[in-house]
């Protein structure tokens, strides 16, 4: 398969652009760093419209997942008053930071490739 690298002269695409872009095969991505592991349950129909697209697209059935989550947490940040965007930020912030000191502390964090 052609990877085509695209570049981009203003802004870099949304993450629903990169979702439908991923969902047609016009753009790949790759993300690393810190990973947590979460398990969730949803409705039959939607888990395998989600398989039927990772089997469409060629990508992992996970890494489309977090891909719809960005695309639909930004969708909804759009959508909800800005105090209520720096409330949510401000308790992921106290999410983070504990998550920072656990790492320092030498407990195990996941990392690699989403």
């Amino acid at each position: 398969m052609n990877h085509q690298v695209i570049s981009y002269d203003a802004e870099p695409p949304s993450n629903m652009d990169m979702f439908v872009g991923m969902i047609r095969k016009t753009m790949w991505e790759e993300q690393t760093g810190w990973l947590q592991s979460i398990t969730i349950r949803m409705p039959m129909n939607l888990a395998c419209t989600l398989e039927a697209l990772a089997k469409y697209s060629g990508h992992s059935r996970n890494k489309l997942c977090v891909k719809a989550l960005e695309a639909a947490v930004d969708q909804m940040f759009e959508q909800i008053p800005g105090n209520e965007r720096e409330e949510i930020e401000i308790i992921r912030s106290e999410f983070l930071t504990k998550k920072l000191k656990e790492a320092q502390s030498g407990e195990e964090v996941e990392s690699g490739e989403v």
